[in-house]
C-alpha cells in the first residue's frame, strides 16, 4: 500500500529530484540518518531500505528523494512486531543510493562495505573518509543511532530515568563511549548477555529458541543524562523518544 506517492526515477524526473536533492544538501541531517542505517537500515543488493513502524524518520528520508514511502504487510510470525502498526518503508536505488551513500559515508562505522558493495554494483569506486566526527555531526549520528537501537526510559513507578544504548558490534559501541567521555557524559558500559541460544519472545512465541551474538550495553542515568539529551533534542524525530527524553530533562531540572 502506498501511503505517499514519489517521483519514478527516470531521465525526466532525474533532474527534478537532484534539484530538490541540492537545495536542501546543506540543511539535511545526514550525520542522523547515517545512524539510522548503521542501526536499523538495510543495504541489501543494490538499495537501501528503511522499514521501521515509526513514520517520521521515514518520511523525512523520502521528502529530501522525492521517494514512495509504502505501508508492508504486517508481520504474520508471532512475536515479530506489531501487526496493529506495520512497518512503513522508504527504499533508495540506482542514483538516488549513489547519492544517499555519497552523503552519508563519512559517518558511517559499522555498514561500510555494505556501502561499497552497492557501489561497485553501479560502477562507482570512489573511497570516503572515515570517522569523520565533529560534536555537532557525532551528536546526529548518535541521536539517529539512538533512536534505532536505545530506549529512553522514563518510568516514574521504579523511577528509573535513563538511556540504554545496546548493540552487538563492541567497536561500535566502544567508539560511542569514547565520545562520551570526550563530551564528559558519565556513563556505564557492560555486557549483557552472553553468546549463545535464548528463547526469542516468551510471551508470543514460547519454546522457540535463537542464536545471539554477545549484546553491550551504554547506560546513562539520571541527572548523567541532562547534558547529552540537550543537545539530542532538536535533532529527535520519533515523537515517543522524544517525549520521554524531555521528560527525563524536565523531571530533573524541576525537582
Amino acid at each position: 500500500m502506498i501511503l505517499k506517492q514519489g517521483l519514478n526515477l527516470n531521465e525526466i524526473n532525474w533532474p527534478i529530484i537532484l534539484e530538490n536533492l541540492e537545495k536542501n544538501k546543506d540543511t539535511f541531517n545526514w550525520a542522523y540518518h547515517a545512524g539510522w542505517a548503521d542501526g536499523d537500515g538495510c543495504f541489501s543488493n543494490k538499495t537501501y531500505n528503511l522499514r521501521i513502524t515509526e513514520e517520521d524518520p521515514v518520511y523525512n528520508l523520502a521528502n529530501v528523494f522525492l521517494s514512495s514511502v509504502t505501508l508492508t504487510t504486517p508481520e504474520k510470525r508471532p512475536g515479530h512486531g506489531n501487526p496493529n502498526n506495520p512497518r512503513k518503508l522508504v527504499q533508495l536505488n540506482s542514483k538516488r543510493i549513489i547519492y544517499f551513500i555519497n552523503e552519508v559515508m563519512p559517518y558511517i562505522i559499522e555498514k561500510r562495505k555494505q556501502c561499497y558493495k552497492i557501489l561497485e554494483k553501479y560502477n562507482v569506486f570512489k573511497r570516503y573518509p572515515y570517522l569523520m566526527f565533529d560534536e555537532k555531526t557525532f551528536i546526529s549520528y548518535l541521536t539517529g543511532f539512538c533512536e534505532a537501537e536505545a530506549t529512553f526510559y522514563y518510568t516514574k513507578k521504579i523511577s528509573k530515568y535513563s538511556i540504554d544504548i545496546s548493540n552487538s558490534n563492541l567497536k561500535l559501541l566502544k567508539y560511542l563511549s569514547k565520545w562520551l567521555d570526550y563530551l564528559k557524559i558519565k556513563h556505564g558500559f557492560y555486557k549483557v548477555n552472553k553468546e549463545g541460544k535464548y528463547e526469542f519472545n516468551k510471551k508470543y512465541a514460547p519454546g522457540r529458541m535463537i542464536n545471539r551474538k554477545n549484546c553491550y550495553r551504554i547506560y546513562i542515568s539520571g541527572e548523567n543524562a541532562i547534558p547529552l539529551l540537550e543537545k539530542m533534542i532538536p535533532h529527535m524525530l520519533i515523537p515517543k523518544k522524544l517525549n520521554n527524553a524531555k521528560s527525563i530533562v524536565e523531571h530533573f531540572k524541576n525537582r
